[in-house]
């Protein structure tokens, strides 16, 4: 018996949930589902990554931009956004986690406890914009996002279905 409908088959659910999952479009984590690591104790360790982070990234994102002429003031700032987005995508597809990430011994998983994917670097990367823009009352959003939800995850954790857990805390084989 389904929860949200007692009339529904467990069969009909399932085979729902496996259309979703192939068009790589599972549905978003209830608010009573559980991530398969536990979140706890981990707001101080995120906002320091996320200091950390920043300042790599604009950093790295400024010395980008101020390799070109500077009479290409629209290329410069599109470059600076275009490093400063491509160190968070890169690093969390590919090792799971950014530099901040790494010294303050967290990592991003998916809410399963699977690595994260393409898809989900993606999605979080973007929602960056919305949830750690400046000029949108800076990182105020991602972390209402944070600190209203059971399980500390802001608006792109919880469309990718990712959450930021401490390292320690994921099994050997999701590493």
């Amino acid at each position: 018996m389904n929860k949200l409908n007692p009339y529904e088959s467990p069969e009909t659910v399932a085979d729902a949930d496996a259309d979703a999952i192939s068009r790589g479009t599972r549905p978003l984590a209830s608010h009573d589902e559980s991530p398969a690591v536990s979140t706890r104790n981990t707001l101080v360790p995120r906002l320091i990554a996320a200091i950390l982070d920043n300042v790599i990234a604009m950093t790295l994102g400024m010395l980008a931009a101020k390799s070109l002429d500077e009479d290409m003031l629209a290329m410069q700032l599109l470059l600076c956004v275009a490093v400063y987005l491509g160190y968070y995508f890169l690093f969390e597809r590919f090792i799971s986690r950014t530099p901040g990430k790494a010294l303050t011994g967290l990592v991003v998983i998916q809410f399963d406890g699977g690595r994260c994917t393409w898809r989900q670097s993606l999605i979080r990367t973007c929602f960056r914009l919305l949830e750690v823009n400046p000029v949108l009352l800076g990182a105020i959003p991602a972390a209402i996002c944070i600190l209203t939800s059971s399980h500390h995850q802001r608006l792109g954790d919880r469309i990718a279905r990712t959450i930021v857990v401490p390292s320690r805390r994921v099994p050997k084989r999701h590493k």
